[in-house]
């Protein structure tokens, strides 16, 4: 199933990454989604920075869900892959659960505009598990496309709170 998302921002692509990356956007985030973030690893390589975040939802999950993970809870990881100079990255989702039956990745591309930038998110979800691998991916699939719009609203929101 394919992830799509295209925000347009009135601000240049850098200082909508620095939005992103700052505490008060993590912060409002993690409060709308529910899910806690924790920064594992970071490392810059010239122009690249690469990045390994843990995610846990506070919520348990719904029962099919818990019963296919065997956990009441749902963590994961993140792998990122960043050029600091356009904010452009390719990303990653590892389910440690459920390992290659699950499949979530993506790219993360901004293109400049006369007035600011068009920040698209595109990406695929696949659950190969039996009867349910549908369900699931329709669920991750909406749960994704309501997180990243909120997310992006987020950062509107506080590029606005900066505007004079």
């Amino acid at each position: 199933m394919d992830l799509f998302l295209s925000t347009e921002f009135d601000v240049d692509p850098l200082r909508v990454l620095e939005v992103y990356e700052s505490q008060p956007y993590r912060q409002q985030v993690a409060d709308a989604s529910g899910m806690d973030k924790e920064l594992l690893e970071r490392r810059d390589e010239g122009d690249v920075r690469h990045e390994r975040i843990r995610v846990q939802r506070r919520e348990p999950l719904p029962g099919f869900v818990a019963k296919i993970l065997g956990s009441k809870t749902l963590t994961y990881f993140q792998i990122d892959r960043t050029e600091l100079s356009t904010g452009n990255s390719t990303w990653r989702v590892e389910i440690p659960a459920l390992g290659e039956r699950v499949s979530i990745r993506g790219s993360t591309t901004f293109t400049p505009t006369p007035r600011g930038c068009v920040r698209v998110v595109r990406g695929s979800v696949s659950v190969k598990v039996p009867l349910v691998g549908g369900r699931i991916e329709k669920a991750v699939a909406g749960d994704f496309q309501r997180g990243a719009a909120r997310a992006a609203e987020i950062a509107k929101g506080l590029l606005a709170s900066e505007s004079p």
